[in-house]
């Protein structure tokens, strides 16, 4: 019956009171059968045959030889990726909107979402009794948001919402002014 010790294992196995050497290692590769080294490339042949790669005289590299490959042209690009020239085209009709808006303290969108929007601008009207706060979403509160407080003003360049609240029990009024393309 076969005895084993953990430690003793790892060297050895006992087999019928039997101790069986460990095994013996394979002997390195002789120069002889080692593979050619090529530089910058190393012994392996990543496929190409190396009697088909012409060696080139280089200075620098060891043994003055460095094993490079061909330079193939591209081909011409058969399919060309369309261009609009943006400036040339008069499709488009810019405008602008302006309005005021009552905001306290829930939250409410005074910008909507809009495609080719260029601008949107939130100031607050004077006398407004309170300040209030901007921000991209209807999580908007006076911890998280832009503070617009008289005589100042929020101006973005973005295509999406703006929401804006005032503090707990307060109001104030703001005039948005925005400019938008659309195409004719």
């Amino acid at each position: 019956m076969p005895t084993e010790s953990p430690r003793e294992n790892a060297y050895s196995t006992y087999h019928e009171e039997q101790v069986n050497p460990v095994p013996v290692y394979e002997v390195p590769i002789t120069e002889a059968t080692a593979p050619p080294f090529l530089p910058y490339r190393g012994t392996q042949m990543h496929g190409v045959d190396p009697g088909n790669i012409q060696p080139v005289q280089d200075e620098d590299a060891e043994g003055g030889k460095v094993v490079t490959g061909y330079f193939e042209q591209p081909e011409d690009d058969v399919n060309p990726v369309p261009v609009r020239i943006v400036g040339a085209a008069a499709t488009e009709w810019k405008q602008f909107r302006t309005y005021q808006v009552t905001i306290t303290d829930t939250p409410i969108m005074v910008v909507s979402q809009k495609m080719g929007r260029s601008l949107a601008q939130v100031k607050p009207v004077p006398p407004s009794p309170s300040l209030c706060f901007v921000g991209p979403d209807s999580g908007v509160n006076p911890i998280n948001g832009f503070p617009l407080e008289n005589g100042s003003e929020f101006t973005t360049s973005t295509e999406g919402p703006v929401w804006a609240v005032c503090q707990t029990g307060t109001y104030s009024t703001v005039a948005v002014h925005t400019e938008f393309a659309t195409p004719q």
